[in-house]
């Protein structure tokens, strides 16, 4: 017989059950031993007076060796000068000292570091005296999990503040909505503030309402999810800007849930305000200068047709280097007409040269009058307009140059 079971039989005591009865009572006391060591909980019998541990099972033996026999605080547990504190003997009887039910409760063994869910119940014993019945399930894993999940609830609460973004569920059924504590805050509600689908959508701006709460409806009756950036006045009066998003989730084909997030995103709404705000200002500076611009050429095209045009037809009547006359008279109607100013435009990258023959080149001079009229090569009025192709990105196109140049 083991150590646990001799210390079970010795507590009967001598002559306390005579003849066929002890045989009777033995025989069900091996029986109750049995269920109890197959069962996975610590399972241990303890004097209320002298904490002596009267019985234990497989699994307290597996855990903590042979227990019978040894004071429960001093084998139990470690580092202690006396009984517990915490200690549950007190809870387990009346003021009578009688047996008053089951006291439930979670504790960490001090030297086993294992996590344990205790009942603890006062009963009658073999022999009469009242005694502890503890029954310990190990919930370590459990415990580990639940560490976990509050680690990463209290990560996902630093984020979800970090960026001032929180979730929210409703149920169909009932419409109650549960916020998370970042949009308690951000709506600008105290924690006992309770949330309807009704009290939320009259949160948002008057403009913005009309769209959430079709958004909000479609997603019940459709199952329609939603994504909407839009204005909403807080408790206290506040205008923010907040993205509201929504998934709804069915059953049947009918939505018994809305569920969602729901971020404060007012500082970036005010970027995009004031960077149109800056862009409609540069827009009208655009504007404006195109007026200038436009009048600017107006007063040019005025002043030469006035001041210029009627010197050069003078010079041009008394036959004055008649070559040279026609050439300075196009060239100034060029610039009165901006093709200098397009010609001259720094993406084309031209030379100085270069603008000069597409000059010539756009009144219809060809190659061997530009030459002679700049004092230069053939070839280098043909290699010029060579460069001036390529840099027009029209080298290998059946493009004629000249037509080009009038339709810049």
């Amino acid at each position: 017989m083991s150590g646990m079971r001799r210390r079970l039989a010795e507590s009967e005591g001598p002559g306390m059950i005579p003849g066929e009865c002890a045989d009777s009572a033995k025989e069900g006391h091996e029986r109750l031993t049995s269920v109890l060591d197959s069962m996975n909980e610590v399972v241990y019998v303890a004097d209320m007076t002298t904490h002596e541990i009267l019985y234990a099972n497989k699994a307290a033996y597996d855990v903590f060796g042979d227990l019978p026999g040894r004071i429960c605080w001093q084998t139990l547990q470690t580092g202690k000068s006396g009984p517990c504190a915490f200690c549950t003997n007190d809870k387990l009887v009346d003021a009578d000292g009688n047996p008053s039910g089951v006291y439930v409760w979670e504790f960490q063994n001090t030297r086993t570091g294992l996590w344990y869910s205790v009942r603890d119940k006062a009963i009658k014993w073999l022999d009469g005296r009242i005694v502890r019945l503890e029954i310990a399930a190990d919930i370590t894993a459990q415990k580990r999990t639940e560490e976990s999940l509050r680690k990463s609830e209290a990560l996902l609460r630093a984020m979800g503040k970090m960026a001032k973004v929180g979730g929210w569920e409703f149920d169909v059924a009932t419409l109650k909505q549960v916020w998370t504590e970042e949009i308690y805050e951000i709506t600008e509600v105290g924690p006992d503030y309770e949330p309807t689908v009704s009290k939320s959508i009259a949160f948002y701006a008057n403009e913005a309402r009309p769209a959430v709460a079709q958004a909000v409806q479609r997603a019940i009756d459709k199952g329609e999810p939603f994504d909407l950036v839009v204005p909403l006045i807080t408790a206290k009066g506040n205008r923010r800007w907040v993205h509201a998003i929504g998934e709804a989730q069915q059953s049947n084909g009918k939505t018994t849930k809305v569920f969602g997030t729901f971020q404060d995103v007012t500082d970036r709404k005010m970027v995009e305000v004031n960077l149109e705000e800056k862009n409609a200002a540069l827009r009208e500076v655009f504007a404006q200068l195109e007026i200038e611009k436009n009048n600017l050429h107006a007063n040019l095209k005025a002043n030469i047709e006035r001041l210029i045009m009627p010197t050069l037809k003078i010079l041009h009547s008394r036959k004055i280097f008649p070559e040279y006359i026609n050439l300075l008279q196009r060239n100034i109607e060029e610039i009165a007409h901006s093709f200098g100013v397009k010609i001259s435009k720094p993406g084309l990258n031209l030379s100085p040269k270069e603008i000069e023959i597409c000059a010539l080149i756009n009144k219809g001079y060809t190659n061997k009058e530009i030459s002679d009229f700049l004092n230069s090569s053939v070839q280098t009025v043909e290699k010029h307009r060579k460069n001036v192709r390529k840099k027009m990105g029209i080298t290998h196109k059946k493009i004629n140059l000249r037509t080009y140049l009038q339709h810049l």
